[in-house]
């Protein structure tokens, strides 16, 4: 018998402030001027990691514990990472936790016992679907299953857009989480 009253769904778990570091010639992922810009995320490698919001991402891991997905929420607009698939630059955007369209399977460790310099790769998953292209620790994306988040190019040029890709296992997908 349904009392009319919807159930809550639990909050995601709050993990930890990193800077996202790429595999690629150590340029970080950044939020593009705060936000609102085209590219939303981009490449950016100035030393400014300690002190840039911009650079700064806090992890949420999902309610179950046996979940790996997370969640990417910038430090400095609040907005959630996301991908509109293959090819598409990544977006963030202040969504609902619970919007798919935000929700990255953490491949390659375990987002509850993270060390500093973690290396991941960012991954887009749908389903039960996984993907595994190789032993580094990545991001997937849960809507687009087949994409992973990508230094477009593989280019450490300073504005270079991150994008959803293919995975491939290259160092244009693997990252090292830096705490903060």
């Amino acid at each position: 018998m349904s009392t009319g009253v919807p159930v809550k769904k639990k909050d995601w778990v709050y993990r930890f402030k990193c800077n996202l570091k790429s595999d690629i010639k150590g340029t970080f992922f950044d939020l593009n001027s705060g936000g609102g810009q085209n590219p939303a995320i981009h490449c950016w490698d100035d030393n400014s990691c300690t002190w840039n919001k911009n650079t700064h991402w806090h992890i949420y891991s999902h309610p179950n514990a046996n979940d790996p997905r997370v969640l990417i929420k910038s430090d400095a607009n609040s907005g959630f990472v996301f991908g509109e698939g293959h090819g598409q630059r990544l977006k963030c955007e202040q969504l609902d936790q619970w919007d798919e369209r935000c929700h990255w399977y953490f491949e390659g460790g375990d987002v509850q016992n993270v060390a500093d310099y973690t290396s991941v790769r960012l991954e887009v998953h749908c389903g039960t679907r996984k993907i595994t292209a190789n032993r580094d620790s990545r991001f997937r994306s849960f809507k687009h299953p087949t994409t992973y988040i990508d230094l477009e190019g593989g280019s450490n040029k300073n504005g270079t857009p991150f994008i959803a890709w293919a995975g491939h296992g290259g160092p244009n997908q693997a990252f090292h989480i830096i705490k903060r």
